[in-house]
């Protein structure tokens, strides 16, 4: 299987000869879900399997001599491409309103871009749908009460989606420590910074923690001890 990228003006950048990857698209989560619903859908966000950003991909199912799916993929690693996939989010929005993973993805194209009020109403609407949805909507729900000084509300969520994503994103730890902080938790809220320590040691997110960690200790919310890195 080959992807072939290419920019705004249909000028390829960039050919990946996915087999040569273990590649095999029959196994994504959007050409089963697309299969099995027998009509075009929007995924909520995820990470690519062959070039690691974020990304959305709509699709839609081949019908005929072939059967199958056909896919396109919404990059999302720059401000610019959420403000865009909102555009496309929000049509299919109208066109279905309904759908939890078009809810979802717009939910986070929203708070990506720190509109967090807006943000809210789109992600609580499509965890009501399916509230299997997945860590990155809570995640995403989460940070919008949070940056919207819902502490309750982000709190909740933000343990949700620590239990779902079973302790391995970061970024939802760093979140619930946030939470746990602003509920005045700051026991709690070392304790999550030194698993993120201990669990990342080597990721961007590891030096948030021991910075956030130090920071606590210095304004006296935690005892000195507790802020020794594993």
């Amino acid at each position: 299987m080959r992807r072939i990228f290419e920019d705004e003006h249909g000028n390829k950048i960039e050919q990946l000869d996915l087999w040569d990857y273990g590649y095999d698209a029959r196994t994504r989560g959007w050409y089963r879900d697309t299969m099995r619903a027998d009509r075009a859908l929007v995924s909520s966000p995820y990470a690519s399997f062959s070039i690691g950003t974020p990304m959305i991909t709509l699709s839609a199912p081949l019908r005929g001599q072939v059967q199958g799916v056909i896919a396109t993929d919404l990059k999302l690693d720059k401000f610019s491409d959420w403000v865009h996939a909102q555009t496309v989010l929000e049509k299919s929005s109208e066109l279905e309103p309904n759908q939890a993973r078009v809810l979802a993805a717009l939910g986070m194209a929203l708070c990506n871009q720190k509109t967090y009020e807006a943000a809210i109403p789109k992600l609580e609407k499509s965890l009501q749908l399916d509230p299997t949805e997945g860590w990155e909507t809570e995640w995403a729900l989460a940070k919008s009460y949070y940056y919207h000084e819902q502490y309750d509300q982000a709190l909740k969520m933000a343990q949700q989606a620590q239990a779902d994503s079973h302790g391995l994103a970061p970024q939802v730890e760093l979140l619930l420590a946030q939470c746990l902080t602003a509920a005045e938790r700051f026991e709690d809220a070392a304790g999550v910074l030194r698993a993120v320590l201990k669990n990342n040691a080597t990721s961007p997110e590891a030096t948030t923690a021991r910075r956030w960690l130090e920071r606590l200790t210095a304004d006296g919310k935690i005892r000195p001890t507790s802020a020794s890195s594993p």
